[in-house]
């Protein structure tokens, strides 16, 4: 059977264009895949959250019996040390958790950033 002279260029260039379409699409135009977008919702998501909780985290440094104590030692600690020592301080525990919360420690450092 022959095919008509037309129909392998229109092939080809379909093929391409598809081609094209998907790089530019996905490459340059911000399309993603629904795993992608659900990854990216869930660390928006993780990030509110945790702006959300820091402000009780410092609330718990200014409210600490021992605050001067603690801050003095933070100034002198590495910042591993620094976000351990505020979650042993229990100022990264939420009301309900087992225990701290390492990215809330984190964040509440930076916030904490000009006491220490």
């Amino acid at each position: 059977m022959n095919s008509p002279d037309w129909l392998k260029p229109l092939l080809l260039g379909s093929v391409i264009g598809a081609a094209a379409l998907g790089v530019a699409g996905f490459g340059w135009a911000g399309w993603m895949t629904a795993g992608k977008a659900q990854i990216l919702a869930s660390d928006q998501s993780r990030d509110a959250v945790i702006e959300a909780l820091v402000p009780f985290c410092v609330q718990n440094a200014n409210n600490d019996p021992e605050a001067a104590v603690k801050f003095a030692a933070l100034k002198d600690a590495s910042d591993y040390e620094r976000s351990q020592m505020v979650m042993d301080g229990g100022w990264s525990t939420v009301a309900g958790r087992d225990g701290p919360d390492r990215r809330i420690a984190g964040a509440c450092l930076e916030k904490l950033a000009d006491r220490i």
